[in-house]
């Protein structure tokens, strides 16, 4: 299922993205975002406007209207919204970005947390945003979102990255430590090899739980 969406959206933005990407080498950086623009309703079937306006919840109620998410449509506007990023990025416009990826972002979690197959596979594009978004403040519904993601995908070293820059971020929030507290204990019953592979040594995990717990875990 998995490998047919994604020959599906390959086929379909192939040509579209060597437009644009030759377009952001050329410097023509407001053709490529009016290619790109123009692409939202083709492509996707929603007017950029739209897209941009609404939040990211009402977007993916929007995109529920059916029962469900469509997985190829969804992904059409993940990577339309992350190359549109990128081509801000280009004229250092971040402000512009960053809402982009944003919203990207939450549209690749929400897919592979309604489909299994999905779910089991990597993401390039995902990969991506999410690199782009790496240090950077997210909403608290896109981080757990991506907190479960990384963990299950045994990226525990992102995980924790993620996990302790909302402890960071928010003084005196039991939650957060509470849920940190949680993972590194989950953390604690798998294999050190299947630590290692996720970026942690056990000893880490034990500093890790033992400085987030006061000495108590």
């Amino acid at each position: 299922m998995y490998q047919d969406y994604i020959m599906r959206m390959v086929q379909q933005f192939s040509g579209f993205l060597v437009r644009v990407l030759r377009l952001r080498k050329e410097g023509k950086t407001e053709e490529a975002l009016a290619l790109i623009s123009d692409a939202y309703g083709k492509l996707a079937g929603l007017p950029a406007s739209l897209v941009h306006a609404l939040s990211e919840d009402d977007l993916l109620t929007l995109l529920r209207a059916q029962g469900r998410l469509d997985p190829e449509r969804c992904l059409g506007l993940a990577e339309l919204l992350r190359e549109e990023g990128h081509t801000y990025d280009d004229i250092e416009r971040y402000d512009e970005s960053f809402p982009r990826y944003l919203k990207a972002l939450r549209l690749y979690l929400e897919i592979i947390g309604e489909d299994e197959d999905l779910a089991e596979q990597r993401i390039p594009g995902l990969d991506d945003v999410v690199e782009q978004l790496s240090g950077l403040d997210l909403p608290a519904a896109t981080a757990d979102r991506l907190g479960i993601y990384l963990e299950e995908a045994g990226r525990f070293d992102q995980a924790e990255n993620l996990l302790l820059q909302r402890v960071d971020g928010a003084a005196d929030d039991r939650a957060s430590t509470d849920a940190v507290i949680r993972f590194y204990r989950r953390l604690l019953s798998k294999p050190d090899a299947e630590l290692i592979v996720g970026g942690l040594t056990r000893d880490e995990v034990v500093d890790g739980l033992e400085r987030v717990s006061g000495g108590t875990g």
